[in-house]
């Protein structure tokens, strides 16, 4: 039922002022913002057009609350997005920000829900209420499956790719434009704003900061998460997407990596959940949870299980059935098309010069029968080199030595290449596989891993790995006092051979945090970090960016790239 209008508040509700907030950037405690960051009375800024206002229902599931957004300006009005739960005095400081030009409240001209759970939509109408000219409320309807308490029927259901625009006028071709980007996942009717121009995309429970998703069956779905994750991650290899605003926690502001991180650590719950599955095929749920979440406080246990039966459901899936026979193979069109051999149509499609329809299509034994068949006009028959890729691994995953611990591995996908690869490789599908792997790196790190195919690559690294010199960037709480730096140096005395010819240096530092370089000969695991305890130093971040004389650049965490012909080790 919706409530009838109540008086908006007479106080108008504070905001940050902007000087003292990074357009777009996360706010850390002690940071110049951590006084206003959480405090759910004050709106953050995150652009002068966009507004981050946390509600207060802080908690295990919600962080430090449900983050509302407001875009827009006096001029064009605002759109809400997410007003959160049915809080008055959450909704009242979201009708006081969206200000008419004579400081008014009220200035409402669409409220969009990402979702319909009980943290996210309630809110929609009690706001809808306070506003004279009843704004719209907008989403995608609830699916067939969602819980009682996710029933949800907006004002008027959104399309998959529909612009909503906010303007000054009605001849305006839209100040600002939100792009509806339909994720489902977390649920059937999740959706993602894309604030276009900007690139800020308002991610509502797909993505998260500091915590997974959730994805409860049956209206949650595992492998359309997946499927939507990867959706958004080609949307940020375009650049399209410069910045995330999830509904819980700060701003992200490594889309790329973020997206990559998120999937590789499904992945790999997936697989240890897969190992569980194969060893105990009739074990109850809750042994398989004591298993395969065994890495998790128990307390968070019930709410694993949610998305422990998700993965089980995409486990137990049939597969999806073979695709119709019509048609004939396409390396039989291309063999006509090209008056060649079947080995050499093969060979064409694998190497990535043929389309079908204007895509790329690798398959030879894909059917095709009234689709558009075309070959590269410039496309020959070489024979294929063996590629090594560079791999900016996140922290959080293995290094992928191991090829039953898939870690970064999972990222290397088509998906996952750089952009701004120079290499001039064309990216196929047999570059992925067989790969080896011999550039340890410890789990918490991030930085540069190496994968190849080439034998003298391996041999390179697995002889001459103790010459190698590995650069590293550490970041220290603190600053580096000259008595951390002889104990420090002391360490590496005492360290003897495994620390042999190590030099370090200090790159940037203030008050909260330095920056440490340090050039190790040989791959020596865990002993930055041991040095940085030794010297009572806090270590913060680790990041491999050199190994030998490759360097990893600007390449983006999650993404890979192809060792250039000028680059040797």
């Amino acid at each position: 039922m919706r409530r009838s209008p109540a008086p908006p508040s007479q106080a108008v509700s504070p905001v940050a002022p902007v000087s003292k907030v990074r357009p777009g950037a996360p706010q850390q405690p002690g940071g110049a913002a951590a006084p206003v960051a959480w405090r759910h009375d004050v709106a953050v800024p995150v652009l002068p057009h966009v507004l981050r206002l946390t509600a207060p229902n802080p908690g295990r599931m919600t962080g430090p609350g449900t983050n509302s957004y407001l875009v827009g300006t006096p001029a064009s009005g605002y759109a809400v997005i997410d007003p959160g739960p049915d809080l008055p005095e959450h909704q009242r400081r979201l009708w006081d920000l969206a200000a008419h030009a004579d400081g008014s409240g009220g200035n409402i001209r669409m409220i969009i829900c990402t979702h319909a759970h009980a943290d996210h939509a309630p809110g929609a109408w009690p706001l809808q209420a306070l506003c004279a000219q009843r704004p719209a409320v907008l989403g995608m309807p609830s699916g067939p499956h969602a819980r009682p308490g996710s029933a949800f029927r907006p004002d008027r259901a959104l399309q998959h790719q529909e612009v909503l625009a906010l303007s000054a006028a009605p001849s305006d071709a839209g100040a600002y434009r939100l792009r509806v980007l339909h994720t489902p996942g977390h649920a059937s009717n999740h959706l993602c704003l894309l604030l276009q121009g900007d690139g800020l995309l308002f991610s509502g429970d797909h993505i998260l900061s500091g915590s997974s998703t959730v994805i409860d069956p049956p209206d949650g779905n595992m492998t359309a998460y997946l499927e939507s994750l990867d959706a958004l991650a080609a949307l940020s290899q375009r650049r399209e997407i410069r910045a995330i605003l999830p509904a819980h926690g700060d701003t992200l502001e490594d889309p790329e990596g973020v997206i990559a991180q998120r999937k590789a650590h499904r992945l790999w719950r997936e697989e240890k959940i897969a190992k569980v599955l194969r060893a105990q095929p009739h074990a109850s749920d809750d042994a398989m949870l004591a298993l395969a979440y065994d890495d998790v406080d128990r307390s968070l246990w019930p709410v694993a299980k949610r998305s422990l039966l998700a993965h089980l459901e995409r486990l137990r899936a049939p597969p999806k059935p073979a695709p119709r026979a019509d048609g004939e193979r396409l390396s039989k069109r291309v063999m006509q098309l090209r008056a060649c051999s079947r080995r050499e149509a093969e060979q064409y499609i694998v190497d990535g010069w043929v389309a079908v329809d204007g895509t790329p299509v690798f398959d030879p034994a894909l059917r095709v029968a009234q689709q558009r068949v075309s070959v590269d006009p410039q496309a020959q028959l070489t024979t294929a080199p063996a590629v090594t890729l560079l791999l900016h691994k996140p922290a959080g995953l293995a290094d992928g030595l191991d090829p039953d611990v898939p870690g970064c591995r999972s990222l290397l996908t088509l998906l996952q290449h750089s952009a701004h690869d120079d290499s001039g490789v064309r990216p196929l599908p047999r570059h992925l596989h067989p790969l080896d792997a011999d550039t340890p790196l410890e789990t918490g790190a991030s930085g540069l891993v190496v994968f190849t195919q080439d034998w003298r690559v391996t041999r390179k690294l697995r002889e001459d790995m103790a010459l190698l010199e590995h650069e590293y960037f550490a970041d220290v709480a603190g600053t580096l006092s000259p008595a951390a730096r002889t104990a420090m140096e002391h360490a590496l005395a005492r360290a003897g051979a495994p620390a042999a010819g190590t030099r370090f240096s200090v790159g940037s530092s203030s008050a909260q945090r330095s920056r440490l370089r340090f050039a190790i000969r040989g791959a020596h695991p865990g002993l930055v970090a041991h040095l940085c305890q030794a010297a009572g130093l806090e270590l913060l971040a680790l990041q491999r960016v050199r190994l030998g004389r490759v360097a990893l650049r600007d390449l983006a965490p999650g993404q890979w790239r192809y060792l250039a012909a000028n680059e040797k080790f």
